[in-house]
């Protein structure tokens, strides 16, 4: 007589691997829901990690927060570095008042990382400006307020100057270009607002594209209101989340110019190679020169936005009845080439065309159509570049590895500004 056997049917190993997934999905949820309930609990907000200082602007696409006060690590900084910024998010070592003391001249001046100074405030050169012209007239007659925002681009400029900096009273502004990436800037659409050269030469203003930041007029989701996405956002978002974002914008950005795929494949590898041998001078000059080299037909419309970005201010300074001062701070590579010899080594092994002498030709011709536009829309131009390039000779200006001026490096470029401004006033006055 047989027996029925007991004995259940084996699992395939498909089946096991499934319910495996499935139940460390479980876990992950269960242990998900049980950290958000302890973060709220703890008081947490669901408020992203901070990539810098800066804070998502609806208009500006990002602002530096105001009354912030910190340590940066920058270990090439001769001792301990603390940044602030004051009350209006500038640069400054004090606040600013709403309006200029009686008798006192308010400059602004506009400008990227190079103009924010990888310093102390009272060490950038917009505030050494202030100091030498101030020295000079033998009492507190001029302040200078530093509007600079790091990753700015020149239309950024001018929107910060005309939102807030035209309120405050200013009776001049200076403007300070940087060759190392600003024309590319005028180009980029990551969180900051930007022109497009439409047909007939019209140029129309596009809003920011947020990628490292949450737009800012759009209502958090469910998911964004989550503690635990937020810390995970914030902790991912310098890295894959924001290359991911800017692999898009990129892949977008070239079908329009009718690149495909594999051209966006090929210039992503080229950085990568470069990125490694050589990331100070990558993130700056040597992209620019990447970029336009690889991608010549966005040199045009990108100069005309320059332009452009020029006649906006000259506009500016003609309806608002105040002086506009236009500079273009020039590159290591132009101004210390001895200095970045073994990177530069480095990089012509990987690709010999990108030589010192060519980024500095490159640069130097951009320099050279900038003023001139600058010139034939109206504005007062100042060339810091003589002076630079006398002082190389005696001091290290810039950092070691770093591409930003030093205290020094400021100091030159205060000393130009100053004497320049300082006849610019004594002119004024004669005329009056």
């Amino acid at each position: 007589m047989s027996t029925l056997s007991s004995t259940p049917p084996r699992l395939s190993f498909g089946r096991k691997l499934l319910m495996a997934v499935l139940m460390a999905g479980i876990m992950t949820i269960v242990c998900a829901l049980m950290l958000e309930v302890l973060l709220r609990v703890a008081g947490i907000q669901a408020a992203a990690l901070p990539y810098d200082n800066n804070l998502p602007d609806a208009v500006l696409g990002m602002r530096p927060e105001p009354n912030k006060y910190w340590k940066a690590n920058f270990p090439e900084y001769p001792g301990e570095l603390y940044m602030r910024t004051n009350n209006h998010a500038f640069y400054e070592p004090a606040d600013t008042a709403p309006t200029p003391a009686p008798g006192v001249r308010r400059i602004g001046i506009v400008g990227d990382s190079l103009t924010v100074g990888t310093c102390k405030p009272e060490e950038n050169y917009p505030n050494l400006v202030e100091a030498e012209l101030n020295q000079a007239e033998g009492r507190v007659a001029n302040e200078v307020l530093d509007a600079g925002v790091g990753r700015y681009s020149p239309y950024q400029y001018y929107l910060r100057a005309e939102r807030e900096l035209l309120p405050l009273g200013i009776n001049h502004l200076v403007v300070a270009i940087y060759a190392g990436n600003d024309y590319l800037d005028l180009i980029r659409e990551d969180d900051r607002p930007h022109l497009v050269r439409g047909p007939g030469g019209t140029f129309e203003a596009r809003p920011p594209t947020f990628v490292v930041y949450r737009d800012p007029n759009e209502p958090p989701s469910f998911l964004e209101r989550s503690r635990v996405w937020q810390i995970g956002r914030g902790l991912l978002g310098p890295t894959i989340l924001y290359q991911f974002s800017r692999v898009r914008l990129l892949s977008r950005d070239l079908a329009a110019l009718g690149r495909g795929p594999l051209e966006t494949f090929g210039y992503i590898n080229q950085i990568r190679k470069l990125d490694k041998v050589a990331h100070g001078l990558m993130v700056q000059s040597l992209h620019q020169r990447l970029w336009f080299d690889r991608f010549p037909e966005t040199l045009e419309p990108a100069m005309a936005i320059d332009k452009r970005v020029m006649e906006l201010f000259a506009e500016m300074g003609r309806k608002h009845g105040i002086g506009v001062t236009l500079t273009v701070i020039p590159t290591k590579p132009d101004i210390e080439p001895q200095r970045i010899q073994s990177i530069s080594r480095a990089v012509n092994a990987l690709e010999p065309k990108y030589t010192v002498t060519d980024i500095q030709s490159f640069e130097n011709k951009l320099i050279e159509r900038t003023l001139a536009d600058a010139q034939a829309a109206g504005l007062d131009v100042v060339d810091v570049r003589p002076a630079l390039r006398a002082a190389a000779g005696r001091a290290e200006l810039y950092y070691p590895a770093d591409m930003h001026l030093n205290v020094a490096g400021n100091h030159v470029v205060a000393g130009v500004l100053a004497e320049h401004l300082a006849r610019k006033q004594s002119a004024a006055e004669v005329a009056k």
